[in-house]
């Protein structure tokens, strides 16, 4: 299947909204302030739309949402799933020319999830999404 192809979506949304990204990327940057819609392709993303302030009310069937917000040394990355599946990712953080791998954990579908530092950070790296066969029975973070 192209990427063209799984990036297919019904309705409205379609002729509303032209991908940002035609193949898949391993790693996916957002930075604070920013909403990022993608698709999860193979291990990778294909970026839909990528937008500064509040995101749209509904996230697009078939899709996963980022928004990144920070203040007041904190941040906090907001993430809904719009596939019918759970998935989970890896996510490395970003302050100045510093780096770290952090934690994350699964997203349900249908459900937001939410990751919070208690410091400030410039720009999260999302890479390695993986949609889960099976739902599993809980929340894991790894």
């Amino acid at each position: 299947m192209t990427a063209l192809a799984a990036l297919a979506v019904p309705g409205e949304l379609a002729a509303q909204q032209v991908p940002v990204a035609q193949q898949a990327s391993e790693r996916l940057p957002i930075a604070a302030g920013e909403t990022v819609t993608a698709r999860i392709v193979g291990n990778g993303f294909v970026v839909w739309t990528r937008e500064r302030g509040e995101p749209s009310a509904v996230v697009p069937e078939g899709t996963v949402r980022f928004s990144m917000t920070g203040g007041e040394g904190m941040t906090m990355l907001h993430v809904e799933n719009g596939t019918g599946r759970a998935f989970e990712y890896r996510a490395r953080m970003f302050l100045g020319t510093r780096s770290a791998a952090t934690s994350t954990c699964t997203v349900l579908p249908g459900v937001t999830g939410f990751e919070h530092w208690p410091h400030a950070i410039d720009r999260l790296e999302l890479s390695a999404p993986q949609l889960l066969e099976q739902q599993p029975s809980g929340i894991n973070c790894r």
